[in-house]
């Protein structure tokens, strides 16, 4: 038996601070759902969301 496949199911705008430099997926948390992490160019910080 296969998994069906995931898609997305809504569509949510996200506001960054500073200047986005680079992103990366990965389940950061272990809630088995999909996190985004950026890095910000100019302040000292990554948003994860």
């Amino acid at each position: 038996m296969t998994a069906a496949p995931r898609c997305w199911s809504l569509l949510q705008r996200i506001e960054i601070v500073g200047s986005p430099y680079g992103l990366a997926a990965g389940d950061f948390d272990g809630d088995g759902r999909v996190d985004f992490a950026v890095a910000n160019d100019g302040v000292d910080f990554v948003s994860v969301f």
